[in-house]
């Protein structure tokens, strides 16, 4: 989550640089277009110490106002530069376009599990923790359980819920997908392995792996935490579900998530 607040951070300080920049060159252009006639005014009326003054006023200004905009551009660059990095380590971390990493593993009720039943499939795994305040508001809003019943029948999609963080309560787990009547299969991966392996470090997170077995999507569910100011909300992994099944390529392939820690295990 720090993470994804600096990036967040950063990218809004790109903006605001932005804005000002466009500001400045508005600004600049106003007074410029001014200043150019009353020196055209003073040319005419052959009134040597008011052009005197403009020409001076112009030189300053032309000058102050190239290390204003200089002094944004650099700024605005090293915003860019964050933003990219945070991009390309995001990409790296969560594998996009990599092979999946393949899993064997055993549900809740006691069913094994393994990469190799699902291939030539979409999977989804989503890491849930029922302790987690961020896991509780998606289910609680009702658009990770209905989209996961949308895909329910879909033969060519298999959703598995992953719970890889140590629980305070171990009965929550249970009685969470009682409460939401969750059906898909759910992981218990105790030990943190499958999150170790898909670089999975806090509850709520999606990973979403192609037919062909690599990895198209790791992060949040949508942009609704935090909410965007717009409202206008944007589902990551029903887009991507969506793009995959259309045989398109994931139009937006990782958003860091917010949410809680997971803490079954430390990353190698």
């Amino acid at each position: 989550m720090p993470q994804r607040n600096a990036q967040m951070n950063m990218t809004r300080q790109m903006a605001e640089t932005e804005a000002q920049i466009r500001k400045l060159k508005a600004e600049q252009h106003k007074l410029i277009a001014n200043l150019r006639t009353i020196q055209t005014l003073a040319t005419e009326e052959k009134a040597q110490k008011t052009l005197n003054k403009v020409n001076e006023i112009l030189r300053t200004r032309n000058a102050e106002h190239h290390a204003q905009l200089s002094k944004l551009n650099q700024r605005l660059q090293r915003a860019k530069t964050i933003v990219a990095n945070y991009a390309k380590r995001n990409q790296a971390q969560n594998r996009i376009n990599t092979v999946a990493p393949a899993f064997s593993a055993t549900t809740i009720s006691g069913d094994k599990v393994n990469s190799n039943q699902y291939k030539g499939k979409v999977i989804v795994l989503e890491w849930l923790n029922p302790e987690c305040q961020f896991t509780q508001y998606g289910y609680q809003r009702g658009k990770v359980t209905n989209l996961a019943k949308q895909y329910a029948k879909n033969k060519d999609v298999v959703w598995l819920g992953v719970s890889s963080t140590k629980l305070k309560k171990p009965s929550a787990l249970s009685a969470f997908i009682k409460q939401f009547k969750i059906q898909h299969p759910v992981i218990n991966d105790a030990s943190g392995q499958m999150a170790r392996l898909y670089y999975a470090q806090s509850t709520p997170h999606f990973v979403v792996v192609g037919k062909k077995g690599k990895i198209a999507y790791s992060g949040a569910f949508d942009n609704n935490l935090p909410r965007p100011k717009d409202g206008k909300i944007t589902g990551y992994v029903a887009n991507a579900l969506k793009e995959l099944l259309e045989g398109k390529p994931v139009t937006i392939p990782t958003i860091a998530p917010a949410g809680t820690p997971i803490n079954a295990g430390r990353r190698r």
